[in-house]
């Protein structure tokens, strides 16, 4: 094998540990039994019998130079292995403590419990677990409210508020006018008031000044609306509905806290003290067997909230525009494979881990199967930059609204005026008779 070349090297200039070089006769053509899951890219058991992923490169290497052989047993249950009432495990972690068998992988995190019933040999990754929830951005949905995003409501109200004045003096002045000789004292103050100076002011100058001022204010809100509108119709924005684990644990609302079931998180938040954070998110979590259930079950509800380990975001390069992974870590584990308790082979695989490490190929392989590259699905894939008419929806229904507004008015006039007619017309022939 070409990739661990030279590790051949190594070997014969007796760079090996001392204990691997050792415990080689002992070790070699052992047949060491190995509970796995598929979890791809850490470890993948094809239909063929052929296995691919970190993990599998690992085990590959140390098949070549331990000289062992590997049999592969799947987990009796389909978990990783969580703590039960009666204090055992299900899982593959089960299986060690049972010595069903020899080995379990992959990325099993390692915790205090887990370490009492078997041995750890090297912490190959670190295991990020993040929390997932609905996007609550979709591509397709129609908002009629879209074209009053880009001011507050408060703005609006503003406006509203300065039109409904407006409109007021415009008939005050009006009603001024009408008033006749001795109200020129009246009409005098509004003209100042509203900087029309046309009897006070014969050159206009508040006027022009006046309307200088609101031309050149509603060109500035013209400016803001549009580019604020153009910005919140194409470009996608998410806001991340929760700061922390903390933040979410106290939310008020009503949601399930979705954990993978026979998994480490599933015991530590089942283990966690009345009180803490974890205990909270306890009381409303719901397990799920695979991962592909729960994205489904976050697809489908914004009440729906679910932790999943890093690795598993493989599976929303399916669904990159309705799920959404939050920028921070919810828990950070050491993970890797682990042995039986006390078990003769973990001496040799720990140290023969840390050669793999200390020469840099187990960073390879992280590249190589992009371990060390948190992958977060923020950007939808299918994202159209384009104005389409789920978010113009307004402005289509602004127009044809208007005109059959305006056909209304217009229907009004004609049949008022209409009937003006013929009243006119009756009263004067009534006006004929003798």
């Amino acid at each position: 094998m070409v990739l661990w070349g030279k590790f051949k090297d190594l070997e014969k200039t007796k760079s090996f540990p001392k204990t691997v070089v050792e415990s080689l006769p002992f070790i070699r053509g052992s047949t060491i039994i190995v509970a796995y899951a598929n979890y791809y890219p850490h470890f993948k058991r094809h239909s063929n019998g052929s296995i691919s992923g970190f993990y599998a490169d690992v085990l590959k290497a140390a098949q070549t130079y331990l000289g062992v052989h590997f049999e592969y047993i799947p987990s009796v249950d389909g978990h990783w292995g969580s703590l039960l009432e009666n204090g055992s495990y299900n899982g593959m972690v089960g299986m060690v403590e049972r010595r069903e068998v020899d080995m379990a992988l992959p990325e099993i995190s390692y915790t205090y419990d887990r370490s009492s019933i078997s041995d750890y040999p090297f912490a190959l990754n670190k295991e990020r677990q993040q929390i997932l929830v609905q996007n609550t951005f979709t591509q397709n949905s129609l908002d009629l409210w879209t074209y009053m995003d880009p001011y507050s409501w408060w703005f609006w109200y503003t406006t509203l508020a300065m039109m409904t004045l407006a409109t007021t003096l415009a008939h005050l002045f009006q009603w001024v006018e009408k008033q006749g000789p001795g109200s020129e004292w009246m009409q005098d103050l509004i003209y100042v008031m509203i900087g029309i100076g046309i009897t006070t002011m014969p050159k206009c100058t508040s006027s022009r000044i006046f309307f200088f001022w609101c031309a050149l204010l509603g060109y500035v809100f013209v400016a803001s609306y549009t580019s604020v509108l153009s910005a919140s119709l194409i470009v996608k924005r998410f806001q991340v509905p929760y700061a922390d684990l903390s933040d979410l644990a106290n939310q008020d609302m009503d949601f399930s806290f979705l954990i993978r079931d026979g998994s480490a998180a599933h015991t530590f938040y089942r283990k966690a003290q009345a009180g803490t954070i974890a205990n909270k998110l306890w009381k409303r979590s719901k397990l799920f067997k695979s991962v592909n259930e729960g994205i489904q079950e976050v697809m489908n509800s914004r009440d729906i909230v679910m932790q999943a380990a890093v690795g598993d975001f493989q599976y929303l390069e399916e669904y990159p525009c309705e799920v959404y992974a939050m920028p921070w870590n919810a828990m950070t584990d050491l993970a890797g494979l682990i042995l039986q308790k006390n078990s003769p082979y973990t001496q040799t695989f720990k140290e023969l881990f840390l050669l793999l490490e200390q020469s840099g190929q187990l960073d390879h392989l992280r590249i190589k199967w992009k371990l060390s590259v948190i992958k977060r699905v923020e950007e939808c894939d299918k994202d159209d930059r384009s104005l389409g008419f789920s978010k113009c929806v307004t402005a289509f229904l602004v127009v044809p609204l208007g005109v059959v507004l305006a056909l209304v008015m217009v229907v009004i006039e004609k049949i008022t005026m209409l009937y003006r007619t013929t009243k006119s017309l009756n009263a004067r022939q009534q006006s004929k008779w003798p």
